[in-house]
């Protein structure tokens, strides 16, 4: 098994932050939108975690791509720029 570890910090602005959402497109994507779109949601995390392991992935299972998103009353961000693990 393979682990891939995600931390980020809380926004700046935009209010209090409800829940974070974790998503996972296997493959490789610069694209937010495509990250979502295209993929799972792997994690609804509470406001005050800041970090995600990914342990559910097989080592040399390829590359795959992540984004955050923050929730508030608003509603949901944007994600956070994609980043890509290749196992």
């Amino acid at each position: 098994m393979a682990t891939v570890t995600l931390t980020w910090a809380a926004p700046a602005s935009g209010g209090s932050v409800v829940n974070y959402k974790v998503y996972r497109l296997q493959g490789t994507s610069t694209s937010e939108s495509a990250v979502k779109a295209g993929t799972e949601l792997v994690s609804n995390l509470s406001s005050s975690t800041l970090t995600y392991d990914d342990t559910s992935l097989s080592s040399g299972a390829g590359a795959y791509s992540y984004t955050v998103s923050a929730v508030n009353a608003g509603g949901e961000s944007a994600g956070a720029t994609p980043t890509t693990q290749t196992l």
